[in-house]
């Protein structure tokens, strides 16, 4: 875990949306961490490129050149 190795959670993150719990009753954490299913792959393939980018944009412009033009990204 990268929380474990650097001892804190202030770090900036480059997060994929994982959509709505299929089930109400599942635990997010379970969710969150769970594999993508099928149907989402063509989505995930298509989000990934603009994540790395992202990421680059935050080691060149910093986290809030970043979140203004990543966040809520829709590709």
């Amino acid at each position: 875990s990268i929380i474990q190795e650097l001892g804190s959670q202030e770090f900036p993150r480059v997060k994929i949306g994982v959509g709505a719990k299929p089930n109400p009753q599942q635990d997010l954490a379970d969710w969150v961490l769970s594999g993508f299913q099928p149907a989402d792959l063509k989505a995930l393939n298509s989000a990934l490129p603009h994540a790395a980018d992202a990421a680059l944009c935050i080691i060149e412009k910093g986290v809030p050149e970043a979140a203004n033009r990543y966040n809520g990204f829709r590709p």
